[in-house]
C-alpha cells in the first residue's frame, strides 16, 4: 500500500464533510484503484493467516510508521470506520503473538485505537479530521503523536481550551427497577404491568418491548458480566433474555424469595433470603445444584454473590469465600497465611482482590492458582470498600481511588496504566467508559469531572442532583448518567452532556 498518501482523492479542502464531496465516487475510482481498496479493507485478514516471518513483520511495521493515517483517511472515504477498529484489533493480537515484537510498535497501535475511540465520529464524517483535529488534540506524549505530528504541515496547534459546565436533562422512567446495558446505550426497565421495557438512555424513548414476563412486577434486573444476557426476577421467578435479540431464553425459572441473582455462562445462580444457593440451567429450567450455607444471622444480609463466588463476612471480622458451584470453602487458597478483611472478584472471575488485616494495600490474586499478580495497590484502609475499586465495563481495567487521587490499572497484570490523577478534593468514586478513554470522578458532595484518560485533561464538569446516587459514563464518555440510590415509585435519570 505504498501508493497511499494524504488527501489521496485530491479534494484539497480539509473542511469538507465526505457527504459534501459531490463527485466522491468518481474521485475514488480515479485515485483509488480496486486493488488498493481491497488491500485497505482486507490486509489484516491476510496478516493473521501468515506464519511468523521477519519480512512480513518489517513490512507491517513500515506500514504502521508511514501510512497509518493515510489508511484511516481511505477507510473514512470508503465509509468503513468499523474496519479501522477491526484492523487495529487484529494487528494488536498479531503483534502480541510475534516473537520479535518491539514495544514501540505495540504502543503505536494501542495509541491509534485510543485516538479512534475519541475521534471516530468526526473522522467518519470528514476524512481530513484524522490530520487536522485528531492529531493536534492527541497527547504529545503518545506514540502516534510523536510519529506523525512532525510529518504533518499546516495543521492547527492546540493553544488552550476552557471547560464549560455540562448541561443536563431529566428522563423519567416508569419503574424504579432498572439496569444499564454493558455499553450504557440502553436501559432495561421493569414494566409496572409485568415484563421489561428496553429504552434508549439518551432520550428515554421505548426502543423494544415490553418483553414478555409474569403478571406481577419485577423487583431486580441484572446483566451477565459480558453483557450478552440479562435477567429479571421477583419473589416467584427469574426470566432470562438475550441482550442482542431481546428474545426470551428458556422458560421462566420458578423459585421462592431470590435475594441475589447472577447469570453465569448457561446458568442462573440464586442466593435466596433463607441462605439457600441454587443453580439452574437457563435453557431447560432444570435445577442442577441446591444447598444451604451456614452464616451468622447478624451478617446474613451482607453475603454477596459475585459471579460464581460467595463472599461472606463473619463475626470475627474476617471473610469466608465459598465457590458457589460446589459449596466448598476456598478461603485458604487466598490467605497466604494472613487474615482476609475484604475480598471481591473481577467481573469475569479471573482475579480476586484481597485486603488483609495487617495491611493497607489490596493484593491481586489469580483466582484459579491463588498466585499474587503484580504489585499491591495502596488504599485507604480505614475507609475502604468495594466502591474504592471500580472495574471498567469490559472488565480489563480498574480504577483505584485513594484520598484525592484516582489511578487506572490493568486487571490481568496489576500494572499501572494511567495516573495517578490528582484533584484538589477528596474523591468518593470513579467510573471508566467502555472504551476506557474517559474517566468520571466525583466527590462526596455533588461535584463531578470527566477526564480524558491519555492526557488527564478535564473535558467536562458539573454538579449532580443526588450526592448519594449512582454515576456512570456513556459508551464514548460523552454523557454522564446519574440516578438516585433510593428512587420513588418511578425513576428519574439525569443525562449530562
Amino acid at each position: 500500500m505504498d501508493d497511499l498518501k494524504q488527501d489521496i482523492c485530491a479534494v484539497d479542502d480539509p473542511t469538507k464533510f465526505n457527504s459534501d464531496i459531490v463527485d466522491l465516487d468518481e474521485r475514488l475510482i480515479k485515485h483509488l484503484p480496486e486493488h488498493l481498496r481491497y488491500a485497505c479493507r482486507s490486509w489484516h485478514w491476510h496478516l493473521t493467516d501468515i506464519a511468523e516471518s521477519n519480512d512480513v513483520y518489517n513490512q507491517a511495521t513500515g506500514f504502521l510508521f508511514t501510512h497509518l493515517l493515510h489508511w484511516i483517511e481511505v477507510m473514512s472515504l470508503l465509509d468503513d470506520i468499523n474496519g479501522v477498529f477491526l484492523g487495529l484489533e487484529y494487528m494488536q493480537s498479531w503483534l502480541q503473538n510475534h516473537s520479535n515484537r518491539e514495544p514501540g510498535v505495540g504502543h503505536l497501535v494501542d495509541d491509534t485505537l485510543l485516538l479512534m475511540h475519541r475521534f471516530h465520529e468526526p473522522i467518519r464524517r470528514a476524512s481530513a479530521h484524522v490530520y487536522y483535529s485528531a492529531i493536534p488534540l492527541t497527547p504529545p506524549s503518545s506514540m502516534i503523536f510523536e510519529v506523525y505530528a512532525p510529518k504533518l504541515k499546516n495543521i492547527p496547534k492546540l493553544i488552550s481550551g476552557d471547560v464549560l459546565p455540562a448541561t443536563s436533562k431529566d428522563i423519567r422512567l416508569p419503574s424504579s427497577t432498572v439496569s444499564f446495558s454493558l455499553d450504557r446505550s440502553w436501559v432495561a426497565c421493569a414494566d409496572p404491568r409485568g415484563g421489561v421495557e428496553i429504552r434508549d438512555v439518551a432520550t428515554g424513548i421505548l426502543i423494544h418491548g415490553p418483553l414478555s414476563g409474569p403478571n406481577e412486577d419485577f423487583t431486580s434486573i441484572d446483566f451477565s458480566h459480558d453483557g450478552t444476557r440479562f435477567c429479571a426476577s421477583n419473589e416467584s421467578c427469574v426470566v432470562v433474555w438475550d441482550a442482542t435479540t431481546y428474545e426470551i431464553m428458556g422458560a421462566p425459572i420458578q423459585l421462592t424469595s431470590p435475594g441475589n441473582v447472577r447469570l453465569w455462562e448457561d446458568t442462573v445462580i440464586v442466593l435466596s433470603w433463607d441462605n439457600q444457593v441454587s443453580i439452574w440451567e437457563i435453557e431447560t429450567g432444570t435445577l442442577v445444584v441446591n444447598y444451604a450455607i451456614t452464616v451468622d444471622n447478624e451478617y446474613a444480609y451482607a453475603v454477596d454473590l459475585q459471579g460464581t463466588y460467595l463472599v461472606m463476612p463473619t463475626p470475627e471480622q474476617t471473610i469466608r469465600i465459598i465457590y458457589a458451584t460446589t459449596g466448598d470453602d476456598i478461603t485458604k487458597e487466598y490467605t497466604h497465611g494472613r487474615i482476609i478483611k475484604e475480598a471481591f472478584f473481577s467481573p469475569d472471575n479471573t482475579r480476586v482482590f484481597c485486603l488483609y488485616h495487617d495491611d493497607s494495600h489490596v493484593t491481586i490474586l489469580d483466582v484459579h492458582s491463588g498466585r499474587i499478580i503484580g504489585d499491591s495497590i495502596n488504599v485507604d484502609r480505614d475507609d475502604f470498600d468495594q466502591s474504592r475499586i471500580t472495574f471498567s465495563p469490559k472488565g480489563k481495567r480498574f480504577v483505584a481511588v485513594k484520598g484525592r487521587s484516582a489511578t487506572i490499572y490493568n486487571v490481568d497484570t496489576g500494572k499501572l496504566m494511567h495516573g495517578p490523577f490528582e484533584r484538589e478534593y477528596e474523591l468518593a468514586g470513579a467510573d471508566l467508559s467502555i472504551e476506557e478513554t474517559r474517566l468520571l470522578i466525583w466527590d462526596g458532595g455533588r461535584i463531578f469531572e470527566v477526564l480524558d484518560v491519555p492526557s488527564g485533561n478535564v473535558v467536562a464538569t458539573g454538579e449532580r442532583h443526588d450526592w448519594q446516587g449512582f454515576n456512570l459514563l456513556s459508551r464514548h464518555g460523552d454523557h454522564v448518567i446519574t440516578y438516585p440510590r433510593y428512587p420513588d415509585k418511578d425513576m428519574v435519570i439525569t443525562i449530562f452532556d
